[in-house]
């Protein structure tokens, strides 16, 4: 499956082959999909979504987890 070219390779495939499966994990030894389900989203408002929290919070939270912040 994975000397197949991209541009043929169907979403579905490579939704299956990156998402988080615990079987597969265990049982076929996919460990790459620990770190690459970290990545897939549910679409792309989602995913735009998530870029605008990341955007409005993440400096806040950096000031509150600065040493000698508290």
């Amino acid at each position: 499956m994975l000397s197949a070219p991209l541009r043929e390779t169907s979403f579905g495939e490579i939704f299956n082959l990156f998402a988080l499966v615990p079987r597969a994990v265990v049982f076929h030894f996919a460990i790459w999909q620990l770190a690459t389900y970290l990545f897939l989203h549910g679409g792309l408002w989602h995913l735009l979504f998530n870029m605008l929290t990341l955007w409005m919070f993440a400096p806040r939270s950096r000031e509150i987890g600065e040493p000698g912040s508290f």
